[in-house]
């Protein structure tokens, strides 16, 4: 925005002695020339002012959203304190409420590749029986995270 206050101001500048010129001059000819100069200065620092308004209404708006992400992440940081990440199943880990006490069968788990980026996804649980492994459990991000398999819970 402050770029385009010089050329704004200049063509003010230059504006003003045309017009003080003008009123020096008694040819018609050289009056209309001088008129049409004061009109393209002032066309050109309302250019330069629409300039920098618009460069001004984005910044507003970047540090509007500057400002929002700010917030959400404020928020994050409150809410990511509530939760601890645990080994529920062999080679398996999740996060899980730090207040939790049960079986980690019933706790909400979340996933911890989408917790580190800031966000809370809840691990939906399915049981399947492979081929030479028997009943196992796996737990499915929405996110497209890895799916998580393993056979039996670890005790809480």
């Amino acid at each position: 925005m402050i770029e385009y206050l010089p050329s704004a101001i200049s063509s003010l500048k230059a504006a003003k002695d045309i017009i003080i010129a003008i009123q020096e001059l008694r040819d018609i000819d050289k009056i209309k020339t001088a008129t049409s100069e004061v009109k393209e200065r002032l066309i050109e620092t309302i250019d330069s002012v629409l300039a920098s308004k618009e460069q001004l209404l984005s910044f507003q708006t970047k540090i509007s959203d500057l400002e929002k992400e700010c917030n959400r992440l404020k928020d994050w940081s409150i809410e990511r304190e509530q939760y601890s990440c645990k080994q529920i199943g062999d080679g398996v880990f999740a996060f899980i409420n730090s207040d939790f006490k049960g079986n980690f069968q019933d706790a909400r788990k979340l996933c911890c590749n989408c917790f580190d980026k800031t966000i809370k996804s809840t691990l939906q649980q399915s049981n399947e029986f492979k081929q030479g492994m028997g009943r196992i459990t796996t737990l499915t991000c929405p996110n497209g995270c890895p799916k998580l398999e393993f056979t039996f819970y670890a005790s809480n």
